[in-house]
């Protein structure tokens, strides 16, 4: 519906059933049953109409603000990888140590570097819900400090779980999530 009408012609139906309800309220006595139905099915359409039209151009608002801010989240994680060439890769993510937001954070602020905590916290969290980052962790092995070197190993346990979210991912990825 939102591509098949304009939204003057939009306004025009929400006009227009606004104008029926106007009279059908002021005139009620002055129209017999079948006209009242007839009102009643056009009001129904119109207002259908102005509704449905709404609706899809909420969802498309909503649609484009999501991609924008998915852009606005990717752009502050490759910004992240670039202050931490060490340890971030978007090809070939390796765990990094417990703790590393604080070192991160502390990082910046000595280096005085402009990237706010509430930054750093989402570029982490779009690199460490990323399926290569999950699928490193479910390998186990090493996790790395902010130079690269290895610092601590991955659990059984964060392994089990870091192999139920790359299936996750995986299911939502192919449709089935």
């Amino acid at each position: 519906m939102s591509r098949d009408h304009t939204l003057e012609q939009v306004a025009e139906m929400a006009r227009q059933a606004e104008i029926i309800c106007r009279l059908w309220e002021d005139h009620p006595h002055h129209l017999e049953d079948c006209e009242h139905s007839a009102l009643a099915t056009l009001v129904r359409r119109l207002s259908g109409n102005v509704a449905a039209w709404l609706i899809e151009e909420q969802a498309e608002k909503s649609k484009k603000k999501m991609k924008k801010n998915a852009k606005h989240k990717h752009k502050q994680m490759l910004r992240l990888i670039s202050i931490f060439p060490a340890l971030l890769s978007e090809e070939e993510p390796k765990p990094f140590k417990v703790g590393i937001l604080e070192d991160m954070t502390k990082y910046i602020a000595d280096n005085q570097i402009t990237f706010g905590i509430g930054q750093v916290k989402s570029a982490l969290a779009r690199y460490t819900s990323n399926y290569r980052y999950q699928k490193a962790l479910a390998a186990g092995g090493d996790r790395y400090d902010l130079d690269g070197n290895p610092c601590g190993e991955v659990t059984p346990e964060q392994q089990a779980a870091a192999k139920e979210k790359t299936k996750a991912i995986k299911a939502v990825y192919n449709g089935k999530g």
